[in-house]
């Protein structure tokens, strides 16, 4: 947004240009560094504020294609929690309200509890992609959820009041395809059921509590998996599966107790049986040996 706003002073014609720019990218980072070098007194959050409803308030009626929106690093770097929550809400209704494509936002510095309800009814959006980083303890989804033109879906330690309002939220994407989920996300099972999925990765290395994830997705392509053993995953129809990927791993004091994940490793390893490329970790190789090895072959 800086470079587009500088080159409006190039040419006359060019002064109205930045109000309809497609691509809208806030990085708070970036923005408190410009603010310390000019010397500016006062909160960089508050100008961080100010300028985004600015860019907002002075656009044009056209579609937004992208949104970038980084608020920050630092936990709790905003003075007035109320006041930031009801900025984000603000900046999300009006991109919604603008036919966003693809939404990037990044609210890990901000403990932030609900979202608006037409971010997740929103008939334009493709891409989503949601960071919370682990500061919020408690997300409310609405109960109402339909996302008709979603294909890309990431979510970054995303916790939720509402097990079954978590898991619809993949059950409300008709025609999801790629979906990725890092940290923990806060609840103790996960049921991911899609007919459309094809590219699937999940990453919990915060989470080390023996829960479930169950995956239903029968023209799953690819398969990636970076968790710790003790979770159980029930995967389900994966026969047009091609490469899988799985790196789990075990605690020193989970190392005592491996023979009691003997199902666990059984019920993933069969699913995969048709996969037409296998990766497996080191550590997993060496528990399933231990564990599965004695009675495969002696039944």
């Amino acid at each position: 947004m800086t470079y587009v706003v500088q080159t409006c002073v190039l040419s006359k014609r060019w002064k109205n240009l930045w109000t309809n720019t497609p691509i809208l990218n806030f990085d708070y980072n970036m923005f408190s560094l410009a603010i310390s070098n000019n010397r500016y007194f006062g909160l960089p959050s508050h100008y961080f504020i100010k300028f985004v409803y600015q860019v907002f308030i002075l656009r044009d009626n056209s579609n937004i294609q992208k949104v970038n929106l980084v608020c920050g690093v630092e936990k709790n770097f905003f003075t007035d929690m109320s006041a930031m929550t009801a900025s984000l809400t603000t900046w999300i209704v009006a991109a919604v309200r603008r036919n966003i494509q693809e939404l990037y936002l990044d609210v890990s510095a901000v403990e932030i509890s609900r979202f608006p309800q037409c971010l997740f009814i929103c008939t334009s959006l493709i891409k989503l992609e949601l960071k919370l980083g682990g500061n919020s303890s408690i997300i409310v989804l609405p109960t109402s959820m339909d996302l008709p033109r979603l294909t890309f879906m990431k979510l970054d330690s995303l916790p939720s009041t509402n097990v079954n309002l978590t898991n619809k939220i993949f059950f409300k994407c008709p025609i999801l395809e790629s979906l990725i989920i890092e940290g923990h996300l806060g609840h103790t099972d996960l049921q991911i059921y899609s007919s459309t999925l094809k590219h699937l990765t999940i990453v919990d290395f915060v989470s080390k509590t023996s829960s479930k994830v169950k995956i239903v997705a029968p023209n799953l392509v690819s398969f990636k998996c970076r968790d710790f053993i003790p979770k159980c995953y029930v995967v389900e129809n994966l026969a047009s599966l091609v490469t899988a990927d799985i790196y789990m791993t075990a605690t020193k004091d989970e190392a005592g107790k491996i023979k009691g994940y003997k199902k666990n490793l059984w019920l993933l390893l069969s699913a995969l049986s048709n996969v037409k490329e296998l990766r497996l970790s080191k550590m997993f190789l060496c528990i399933s040996s231990v564990c599965m090895m004695p009675s495969f072959y002696f039944g």
